[in-house]
């Protein structure tokens, strides 16, 4: 399966996060604040305009 380039940084990020997600999730059960979901949002966010300037999350 052939990644474009931004889903492959997007990819990397997720892959790097997702020990970190599993352990937050996981300890504060955060899924159930819209606010968890704001930040991550925001976060991939602030990836994908660092990573790369054309790329709209």
């Amino acid at each position: 399966m052939r990644l474009s380039l931004p889903q492959y940084k997007y990819k990397k990020f997720f892959m790097q996060a997702l020990p970190y997600l599993t352990l937050v999730i996981t300890t504060y059960k955060p899924y159930k604040s819209y606010l968890f979901y704001y930040i991550l949002i925001k976060a991939l966010k602030n990836n994908f305009n660092n990573n790369n300037k054309k790329v709209k999350a």
